[in-house]
């Protein structure tokens, strides 16, 4: 039996504060029964969140769930914390709920471990594995205690209009104390070969951005320094930002924007809750990529845009503990890519696949990262509507790169296919207006002149 956890404690002011983690393993989870261990407001009527972000159609569609006629459901079990361990929690950090958040982050708490393993010992089945949407150093020693494996899951950082649909899936942490480099450095096999471009064509949607294109040749030197800013009081920034915070990293910005002689400009995150004052360029580009374009280097904490800096080949440091930084660690511009390699087809789960029970025993059997590999670009494959058997009887390293050139290709030749249609579509209706018809008699003349002057 799988087992997820979800904590209720308003760290954030807000009570079920992974609601929507829940609502989506209800929709996922609907075979098989599980054990939550959670809050009772996550049992609650979804008409009591009305209003909340979680309810809305566009989070719905967008992050795969439905809202549940039963959140309580008959199929699963539950066993409920004792949500007044806040309180005390709370009291101890000076009535500051995210100084609370930070602690039940990085920090064990032996009362909430015991509670904890008394919940786990009230599973209905031996559980094979409790998924958790963010650190929690009592839990993972809970669960050690007993053996029960810990999964770590939280939405990647490529994501959908502009990338593929990724998320994190990590034995150790999320956002924090990740398994991402140890994994790379214990890879024994052979690896698939793909370049910067190979891999931004087959993770990038194109037609979603024209600005999201390999790095070309300026015409003019870039001149400004990007400043990615995140959302203060999320667990990247909270717990995983090595002590940086959007302030330090403006102010660290400032200094290097005037040792480099560059223009600084600030791109803040949508969820921020706070503006910025006169002095820093706000950025107004269109989307992330339009702005890493702009920038001769970037500056972040941990924020996924990073990770696109990476891909797009642009200049970036991370300031916070983040599971990409690794790529960017020493070594020549061939280690990077192969780094590279690994993060985007063996870290980077396809989201579609986050939630399967499948997909997580699959994981959860110590599989090789070439059989990850090629589980990951199947399941890519598949929804492009290609066949995800399509070279199976190549090697595993072979078959990677050949699968993800394949399929960065056929995207490729469908975008092109759709720009030729759009363009004959423009053609018919200018063949067919008003002005085109009224005009004919003009370059009728226009080629009767140019016909003369030909001949004479």
């Amino acid at each position: 039996m799988l087992a997820a956890f979800l904590p209720p404690y308003p760290f954030r002011g807000d009570a079920a504060p992974y609601l929507w983690w829940y609502y989506r393993l209800l929709t996922r989870w609907q075979d098989e029964p599980a054990f939550f261990i959670a809050g009772k407001d996550y049992a609650a009527p979804p008409s009591k969140w009305q209003g909340r972000w979680e309810c809305g159609s566009d989070a719905q569609i967008r992050l795969g769930y439905r809202l549940p006629e039963q959140a309580l459901s008959p199929r699963h079990h539950y066993a409920w914390l004792d949500e007044s361990r806040f309180d005390g929690w709370l009291a101890a950090a000076n009535g500051n709920p995210i100084a609370v958040f930070r602690r039940f982050l990085t920090e064990r708490d032996p009362a909430f471990e015991h509670e904890l393993k008394q919940l786990l010992a009230e599973a209905p089945a031996p559980l094979e594995a409790v998924l958790t949407f963010c650190n929690v150093p009592a839990l993972e020693a809970a669960c050690a205690a007993l053996s029960i494996p810990v999964v770590h899951l939280e939405l990647g950082p490529l994501r959908s209009p502009l990338y593929r649909e990724t998320g994190y899936l990590d034995f150790r942490g999320v956002n924090g104390n990740t398994e991402c480099a140890s994994r790379y450095e214990a890879w024994q096999g052979r690896r698939p070969r793909l370049d910067r471009e190979d891999m931004f064509r087959f993770f990038a949607h194109r037609s979603s951005s024209k600005s999201c294109e390999p790095e070309q040749p300026q015409p003019q030197p870039q001149r400004e320094l990007g400043v990615v800013l995140q959302v203060e009081d999320d667990s990247n920034l909270v717990a995983f930002g090595n002590g940086m915070d959007n302030v330090g990293l403006l102010a660290v910005a400032k200094l290097e924007a005037a040792a480099r002689q560059l223009r600084l400009r600030a791109r803040p995150h949508p969820g921020s809750m706070f503006g910025l004052r006169e002095g820093v360029d706000v950025d107004d580009s269109r989307d992330s990529p339009t702005f890493i374009r702009r920038c001769a280097h970037l500056l972040t904490i941990n924020s996924s845009v990073g990770l696109e800096a990476i891909l797009m080949g642009a200049s970036v440091r991370a300031f916070g503990d983040c599971s990409f930084d690794f790529v960017l660690g020493p070594g020549d511009e061939s280690q990077r890519v192969d780094r590279l390699n690994f993060y985007l087809l063996a870290y980077l789960v396809p989201l579609a696949l986050l939630f399967e029970p499948e997909y997580l025993r699959f994981r959860l059997g110590g599989p090789s990262e070439e059989s990850i590999i090629i589980r990951h670009l199947e399941e890519y494959m598949k929804q492009q509507g290609l066949d995800p058997g399509l070279f199976s009887e190549l090697p595993p390293h072979t078959r990677a790169a050949t699968m993800a050139l394949f399929a960065g290709a056929d995207k490729r030749i469908a975008e092109l296919e759709r720009t030729v249609a759009d363009r004959d579509r423009e053609i018919e209706g200018l063949l067919g207006s008003a002005s085109w018809k009224v005009t004919a008699p003009l370059r009728w003349l226009h080629r009767l002149y140019v016909k003369r002057s030909t001949n004479r």
